[in-house]
């Protein structure tokens, strides 16, 4: 037992064993770890056969639910591995690991299942959605792009110095009329424009190959009208890609709102 305390200091998951599991209600779940208990339950049963561990002579191995639960904490509050660490009573190292492959695994075994451009009875439906919530006919999605904060690089710094004065990358994304996220491209430096992102995306080899909602075109007021999706006015104009006109100092008030 001595060499045990030499080896590690010892930590209690009390918080997340007794409090969280036992006592939270929906609210308490969705508030702290952006989902319902049912949700995170799914998501434990689906990366169960790649995330989960075995004991060792030296140490009972953290739990499926445990690891799904730290990740979802970091990635859902602005805690540091410190605080992190005595709430789940394991070390700030373990956090990092952990966290790292609960994304991998996210990405390679659930995106595809989840993030995908929609087709036939599911596509008409958002589309039906977006004219009902919004007013836009024809309307699949709406695209931008979003800074994602990191520390500077070692190498290539100011690729990353976003106009916005600070370190990051670029996450461009389609959702849909639920605000479901449809498409994502992430990775470009935060120095690059948005135009440039979509310019060599899949989605935009997809637009200008006619492979995007192919043939569900619509005939609005004597026009066939394509299905397209919304951009804001730094995107070029496509004919799958729809966004506002440019605003000019000439313009007034109600132009700039039609």
């Amino acid at each position: 037992m001595l060499c045990f305390f030499l080896w590690a200091h010892e930590r209690s998951g009390g918080w997340w064993n007794y409090i969280v599991c036992n006592t939270f209600n929906e609210e308490q779940w969705i508030e702290n770890f952006r989902m319902r208990q049912d949700t995170f339950n799914m998501i434990c049963d689906a990366l169960r056969p790649y995330i989960k561990r075995k004991d060792t002579s030296f140490r009972r191995c953290i739990p499926v639910e445990k690891r799904v639960a730290i990740s979802l904490w970091t990635l859902a509050t602005p805690c540091e591995y410190r605080t992190i660490s005595h709430l789940f009573g394991i070390s700030r190292s373990s956090i990092c690991l952990i966290l790292k492959e609960f994304c991998k695994i996210i990405n390679k075994r659930l995106s595809k299942r989840y993030i995908y451009l929609p087709e036939g009875d599911e596509l008409y439906d958002i589309m039906l959605n977006f004219e009902q919530k919004w007013g836009f006919p024809n309307c699949v999605g709406a695209t931008d792009g979003c800074h994602i904060p990191i520390i500077a690089p070692k190498h290539d710094q100011t690729d990353y110095y976003n106009r916005k004065g600070w370190y990051s990358i670029l996450l461009q994304a389609v959702v849909d009329s639920n605000y479901l996220f449809r498409d994502t491209c992430i990775g470009w430096p935060g120095r690059v424009h948005d135009a440039r992102v979509l310019a060599n995306s899949k989605l935009y080899n997809m637009g200008q190959e006619g492979k995007l909602f192919a043939n569900h075109s619509r005939n609005i007021s004597g026009v066939q009208v394509p299905a397209v999706i919304l951009g804001d006015p730094v995107y070029p104009l496509l004919q799958w890609l729809m966004k506002p006109y440019a605003e000019s100092a000439n313009m007034t008030a109600e132009q700039k709102k039609k």
